[in-house]
C-alpha cells in the first residue's frame, strides 16, 4: 500500500503549554473561528496514524501523519480551496505551520 507521511511543525507566538493536546485543541479552535473555515476541513480518519510530541522549551510542536496515498488525496482535495486563507489568517494571529510531506 503507498502511504503519504506528512510531518506539521507547529508554534504561536507567547504560548505557555504544558501538553500537546492544549495546543492542538488550541490550534483547532482558532481554525474553526477562520472566515474560510469548512465543515469537515479537520479531517481525521481512523485510517491516519498520528504521533505528537511538544518541545516544552521551545514550544514547537510536532505531529506526524502517516495516510494512505488515496485517504491523502481525499484530503487534501477538501483543504485545498481553503487551506492558503486558513493559514494566513493563523499567521495574523501568531501561528507558525510548516508543512511537508513525502512518499513512504
Amino acid at each position: 500500500m503507498s502511504r503519504k507521511i506528512q510531518t506539521l511543525t507547529i508554534q504561536k507566538e507567547s504560548s505557555n503549554w504544558t501538553d500537546a493536546y492544549s495546543a492542538l485543541s488550541e490550534l483547532r479552535e482558532d481554525i474553526e473561528r477562520c472566515s474560510a473555515y469548512q465543515n469537515g476541513i479537520l479531517y481525521e480518519s481512523d485510517e491516519v496514524e498520528r504521533t505528537v510530541e511538544l518541545n516544552i522549551e521551545t514550544q514547537t510542536i510536532t505531529e506526524v501523519k502517516t495516510w494512505s496515498t488515496d485517504t491523502y488525496n481525499s484530503h487534501r482535495s477538501l483543504v485545498g480551496d481553503y487551506e492558503a486563507s486558513i493559514q494566513s489568517e493563523l499567521e495574523g494571529i501568531g501561528w507558525y505551520i510548516a508543512d511537508s510531506t513525502i512518499d513512504g
